[in-house]
């Protein structure tokens, strides 16, 4: 589900028409049907943002997204939720309460650490909880580059097998 109805991009991603969406369904506009759309994934369906609404938050804190989330945990294994940045707006710390699991994505060489620390301080002062940290966009010959020098610039001591037992 894209609830980033500010600047949604699954639909781009997936290559969807942005006709039809979860806004459009919050809004009584449409039906579950209307607005969920096959993937090129196998057995992944995509409910894109749908119309920009002028209520984004009103949208996201509203009882109906739950029950959506209720009726499409009935109907699928799983159910992710694909949100807008934490720092920028506050519908996403809306969201870390209401699901089972959270993934902060961070963006390598462009999120700040105090940009990480901020979100996971939000997050928890709103009572949820972040289950892992996805780190994106790493470039692999950079990462690379490093390891290999700190891997060869690591020193290894020495450490007793076994406890060594003084003569007394």
């Amino acid at each position: 589900i894209d609830t980033d109805l500010r600047r949604p991009s699954l639909h781009r991603f997936f290559r969807i028409p942005e006709r039809r969406g979860l806004a459009d369904l919050l809004a009584g506009d449409a039906t579950l049907d209307d607005a969920l759309r096959p993937s090129h994934v196998e057995n992944l369906d995509v409910l894109p943002s749908g119309t920009r609404p002028p209520n984004p938050a009103e949208l996201i804190e509203s009882q109906r997204l739950q029950e959506l989330i209720g009726s499409l945990r009935e109907r699928y294994d799983y159910v992710l939720l694909d949100s807008a940045p934490l720092l920028p707006v506050f519908d996403s710390h809306y969201l870390t309460v209401r699901c089972d699991a959270n993934l902060l994505v961070v963006r390598s060489g462009h999120t700040s650490r105090n940009a990480v620390k901020q979100s996971l301080d939000l997050i928890e002062r709103v009572g949820g909880r972040v289950t892992g940290v996805v780190l994106n966009d790493v470039n692999l010959a950079d990462f690379a580059q490093n390891y290999y020098y700190t891997y060869h610039s690591y020193e290894y001591g020495t450490y007793a097998e076994e406890p060594v037992e003084r003569a007394g």
